[in-house]
């Protein structure tokens, strides 16, 4: 079952303003995996959204919607972050504020570039929303109850998978979706 895309629709405004508060919880965890893993932060937050949503994006998409984010990322963001990185012991504060307000305005032009790529993929309701959609169907029909299974985090499982980590491993992360 395909739900509307979230992202072509007036709730995508709200997609990074909660992101925002999945990051609050634990940033040094955030930047720990992108720094050592090369994760990319936004499509990480995506990911934990999606799944608090009850959304799937198909597994396969993931490598791809990264891929195209990279090379965006290697062009725009990265060079800038290593650059703003290398210049901290060297100018004041005031002007290291100015370049970290900088980035946080690319991360941003970068959630608009995830956003554009992701409104071709299709969506879909993630399984256990599927079972407990059926298991409300099959109760006004009096029948065999179908089991609902807990909230998964299926794609923040096959966005941790590419870098060949899992969700389990970050307990902190499967807890705020």
């Amino acid at each position: 079952m395909t739900k509307t895309n979230p992202l072509t629709t007036t709730w995508w405004r709200s997609l990074w303003s909660e992101c925002d508060k999945f990051y609050a919880h634990d940033p040094k965890l955030y930047i720990q995996l992108q720094d050592r893993h090369q994760i990319n932060v936004n499509l990480l937050l995506l990911s934990q959204w999606l799944d608090a949503h009850h959304f799937q994006l198909p597994p396969e998409l993931w490598s791809q919607l990264h891929a195209a984010i990279q090379a965006h990322d290697e062009q725009v963001l990265i060079p800038y972050r290593q650059h703003r990185r290398a210049c901290k012991k060297t100018v004041s504060q005031t002007v290291y504020q100015q370049m970290l307000t900088k980035e946080l305005l690319l991360e941003r032009k970068t959630q608009q570039y995830i956003l554009q790529q992701m409104k071709p993929f299709p969506l879909k309701l993630a399984p256990a929303v599927l079972k407990k959609t059926r298991l409300k169907q099959a109760v006004k029909q009096k029948q065999t109850a179908v089991h609902v299974t807990k909230h998964q985090v299926l794609n923040l499982n096959d966005y941790l998978s590419l870098f060949d980590l899992q969700a389990t491993d970050y307990p902190t992360l499967m807890r705020l979706t």
